[in-house]
């Protein structure tokens, strides 16, 4: 026994060294970790596919969510882990502990202190334990937000294919998010009833028959979700030690807290009004206003999720104004499917023509320019665009990649020509007449108006 106690000892000392090596460096990478996802999800954002950006709107928000508690946990363990160190070298420094006959302390002082205070050996042993509860606490939320949120995906990945399937898409994903949810809540409280509360208090419904069955299924369902031989090291120590009014609290910022805190950072990351202060100009206050993404100067990170109309700027030197009508395969795919179908085919498959001759190559750059052609004209059919009210020509628009703002679309120049210097509004409809597309999938949107103001100052922009 003595012997495999001083093991214990040994290894406990390394284990203090390695929980602040790892509390100090994972510390840096939860920091940095919410901004970098960020950044990855808005950059491809726009080529996503639907179960991926369905899938992406669970886990993003979970992964957050984890980063930033772990980090709250690991700055927390570095504090108590402080504070132990300063209590080892207090302990070092001075063995002797609290000299009381010290004259620096008066006697009533000194009786209140001696009647409240520890030891200098009881302090380290508590600091120690506290700080080694708090960094299992930390593994303890990591693994559980990944299980759940590796749950949470994939359900969410394989709704949005049955929702697509079923042409319901967001009807599909918000009823089997709550059913589950539903599920989860209900076999952990109907669990802790029987087993937790009714077990405890009334010994006999022990005897009754099919009640260990059921709880003995309850709690099978759980280790599914969440298995035992992975959760189990880490949970039954901190559940049989902490008091119930710890421990189950615990578990509910983990379950359900920290995700609806994760989803709040990511929509605070895309909305203004973060805080809900702007009570008198609303987001439906500037459904005709300007907005900064339409403005291709003006764009910012949090702008790269909305697919509107983009033009350079709000000031037009010009007679002309390029205006950039994005692609969103998400949004687009179910209405270009039914509007294109009466335009001509393609044409022939460009890798079947060869270039050996002059006349070969002619070929095959005009069946690359027809297919141009008719994607332009594809893209043209779910697009309206209005100059002060009159309608603007799209047919000489082309297909174009923007790299700068990362979509695909349709691209061209828009004449100012005929009105008068000054303001002047720009107005695009995507998805004008919908009433003539057959029944679509409910997440995709209906018709919807973009406005662009501008500045046409045709002698160029006044300087102060």
């Amino acid at each position: 026994m003595n012997a495999t106690r001083v093991s214990f000892e040994r290894l406990r000392e390394r284990t203090d060294e390695l929980e602040l090596l790892i509390s100090g460096l994972s510390l840096f990478g939860l920091l940095a970790l919410p901004g970098l996802l960020n950044d990855a999800y808005l950059d491809n954002y726009a080529r996503l596919p639907l179960p991926a950006i369905a899938a992406l709107s669970i886990a993003l928000p979970i992964v957050i969510a984890m980063a930033y508690a772990l980090a709250a946990c690991l700055v927390l363990h570095l504090a108590v882990r402080a504070y132990w160190v300063g209590l080892i070298g207090l302990r070092s420094v001075f063995p002797d502990g609290v000299r009381w006959s010290s004259p620096n302390l008066g006697p009533v002082q000194r009786e209140r202190l001696e009647a409240c205070s520890v030891s200098p050996d009881t302090a380290v042993e508590r600091a120690d334990r506290w700080a080694s509860t708090i960094f299992a606490v930390f593994v303890f939320c990591a693994l559980s937000l990944a299980v759940l949120g590796a749950w949470l995906t994939l359900a969410v990945a394989l709704l949005s294919i049955l929702g697509v399937a079923l042409g319901s898409t967001n009807r599909a994903i918000g009823n089997g998010v709550a059913l589950l949810t539903l599920a989860l809540v209900a076999t952990l409280v109907t669990l802790w009833v029987l087993d937790g509360a009714l077990a405890r208090r009334f010994p006999r419904l022990l005897s009754l028959p099919g009640f260990r069955p059921v709880v003995r299924g309850l709690a099978g369902i759980l280790g599914l979700v969440f298995p035992e031989r992975m959760f189990g090291p880490i949970r039954l120590p901190l559940q049989t030690h902490l008091r119930r009014r710890v421990f189950f609290p615990l578990l509910a910022i983990v379950f359900f807290a920290l995700p609806v805190l994760g989803m709040l950072v990511v929509q605070g990351r895309l909305e203004f009004d973060r805080f809900g202060t702007q009570a008198f100009v609303t987001s439906q206050d500037l459904a005709a206003g300007e907005k900064s993404a339409h403005y291709a100067d003006r764009r910012q990170s949090s702008d790269r999720t909305r697919v509107v109309p983009i033009v350079p700027g709000p000031v037009v030197d010009g007679d002309w104004v390029p205006l950039f009508l994005p692609y969103f395969p998400i949004r687009d795919d179910a209405v270009l499917k039914h509007r294109c179908a009466a335009l001509e085919a393609p044409g022939v498959d460009l890798a079947s023509l060869p270039s050996d001759t002059d006349e070969q190559a002619l070929a095959h750059e005009a069946a690359a320019t027809a297919r141009t052609r008719r994607a332009a004209r594809c893209l043209a059919t779910v697009w309206e665009v209005r100059i002060d009210g009159k309608p603007v020509d799209l047919s000489t628009f082309t297909t174009a990649q923007r790299s700068d703002l990362g979509f695909r679309g349709l691209s061209g120049y828009v004449d100012l020509r005929g009105g008068s210097p000054g303001p002047r509004m720009l107005e695009v409809i995507w998805r004008p007449r919908p009433e003539s597309d057959p029944a679509m999938d409910d997440f995709v949107p209906g018709r919807t108006r973009f406005t662009v103001p501008l500045l046409w100052t045709p002698d160029g922009p006044e300087r102060p």
